[in-house]
């Protein structure tokens, strides 16, 4: 069993996994994952252009073709919050 408190789990959930904070102006790319939108903006930044590679997923790295627009809900492995 599980030792951690459930406002522990919960700001788990409610983590990027990138900078580990709290979602700010959170994003759900394609493939379900969540970022923050600074985040993801920046990680999808490091893309060569010029080489024509689309940005991936940090975690699954499925391939996105653009930064969607704000998340109304974020997905967990709980479900929608």
């Amino acid at each position: 069993m599980s030792s951690s408190k459930p406002e522990e789990t919960l700001a788990q959930e409610l983590s990027c996994p990138i900078c580990l904070q709290l979602y700010q102006d959170p994003v759900v790319l394609p493939c379900g994952h969540n970022y923050c939108r600074d985040c993801i903006s920046k990680s999808s930044d490091t893309v060569d252009v010029s080489s024509k590679v689309l940005p991936r997923c940090p975690e699954c790295r499925e391939v996105f073709n653009e930064i969607p627009a704000q998340a109304e809900t974020v997905c967990t492995d709980k479900g929608l919050l």
